[in-house]
């Protein structure tokens, strides 16, 4: 016997549910399955590339792989592996934080103690650079039409480090072959040496010899500051001084000016270093008392932080720099202004200032550049916005900027 249409014997009993296999009637009552979307071209697809068709139906007992014991035990396997990888990094975030404010802490503490020890600008100055009043005295000679040799000659011979520099100048066998007139022998007196040498290039290669003398000494993590800072130094100093030349303006404080910003740049590394060390040890000490190891651990591992002294020389050297130029009192206007100028304290930009930034961006860029961490391009644009002297950068670019000032300076 025929079974008939119910609603319980029915072809929507029989069909699986959902959307793709619903049922439609029609006016004769009879009902009809509704065709699956898109199964024509999946049968196509199962026609031509049977491989690509994925399969929903398997055969009795068998399991999808995502569904075996082996899947599970692979998947448990994996989220250990990152909980463990997740805790790793937690620990390791946990102990940079920690780290971090550790070292904030530490740094922060250095900037204060040096922020006290530059209120006393003659304190440091006799400390790093040598007695205010002998240094004041001679420098006040270099730079007044007053001065002669007689006068400095008891001045240097009283900075025993100084006159065996200067004669040390004059030996050398460029100077000899210029000044001594092929005269054979060495210098060995003071007043001789100084003699040869004369007034302007004293003004000009005594204040290139104290930065050469009180420069910051190579250090773990900064394996190249003594050499980086005496590059620096030789090539804005030098640039400064063809520049100022080359406007006719004074060489000599060109020169004063450049090299005293070098020397307050080695006295806030001085200082930074030396109460980077005095902190460091101190928290150290009190880490080892308070029994923490994991402080003190950290505490170890920090080291005094370039992005620290960055900001620290690039807040603080020029006006360093105007308070030791105040200390010695040259009675110069053009470097007084000059000093007021870069320490951000005067309205008008001098000559000299102008010639002073542009020798600090020309280094820089000639110093990228010959480290092949600069293109022409960027270092045109970067020379282009210091508004140059017309055929300034030729010239500049003509001499060995890399040269030993002393020599340079010595040919004027």
């Amino acid at each position: 016997m025929l079974a008939t249409w119910s609603s319980e014997n029915s072809a929507s009993h029989y069909l699986p549910k959902g959307p793709e296999f619903a049922t439609t009637s029609t006016r004769s009552g009879q009902l009809s399955p509704a065709a699956p979307a898109g199964i024509e071209a999946q049968f196509e697809l199962f026609m031509l590339q049977p491989d690509r068709v994925r399969m929903t139906r398997r055969r009795p007992g068998e399991v999808k792989f995502e569904d075996s014991e082996q899947s599970y035990a692979r998947r448990r396997l994996l989220e250990i592996e990152q909980i463990a990888l997740n805790s790793k990094l937690r620990n390791a975030q946990n102990s940079a934080s920690i780290g971090d404010k550790i070292s904030q802490s530490l740094h922060k503490s250095v900037h204060d103690q040096v922020e006290h020890r530059l209120s006393r600008p003659a304190t440091l100055f006799s400390e790093y650079v040598g007695c205010t009043t002998t240094m004041a005295r001679l420098f006040s000679l270099l730079h007044s039409d007053a001065g002669s040799i007689t006068q400095i000659t008891p001045l240097i011979a009283s900075i025993p480090w100084m006159e065996h520099a200067l004669i040390s100048v004059v030996n050398t066998s460029a100077f000899r072959r210029r000044y001594a007139q092929g005269k054979s022998g060495t210098v060995k007196q003071l007043r001789t040496a100084l003699s040869y040498l004369g007034m302007n290039n004293l003004a000009v290669l005594i204040p290139k010899l104290l930065s050469e003398h009180i420069a910051p000494a190579s250090r773990d993590p900064f394996p190249k500051l003594y050499e980086q800072h005496q590059t620096f130094t030789n090539v804005t100093c030098v640039a400064a001084v063809h520049l100022a030349r080359y406007t006719g303006q004074s060489a000599n404080s060109a020169a004063l000016l450049t090299t005293m910003y070098f020397i307050a740049r080695s006295i806030l590394s001085h200082m930074f270093f030396a109460e980077f060390d005095t902190a460091h040890k101190t928290m150290l000490n009190d880490a080892r008392l308070r029994a923490t190891k994991k402080q003190y651990a950290i505490l170890s591992s920090i080291a005094p932080s370039a992005h620290h002294l960055q900001a620290l020389i690039k807040q603080k050297a020029d006006m360093l720099c105007a308070s030791l130029l105040g200390v010695i009192n040259i009675p110069s206007q053009a470097i007084n202004e000059t000093t007021l100028a870069m320490a951000g304290n005067a309205e008008t930009c001098s000559p000299l200032t102008k010639i002073i930034v542009q020798a600090r961006q020309y280094a820089k860029v000639r110093m990228l550049f010959r480290a092949r961490l600069l293109n022409k391009e960027t270092g045109k644009f970067a020379l282009r916005s210091q508004h140059y002297p017309a055929g300034s950068l030729e010239m500049l670019k003509s001499a060995d900027i890399f040269e030993n000032p002393a020599a340079v300076m010595l040919t004027a």
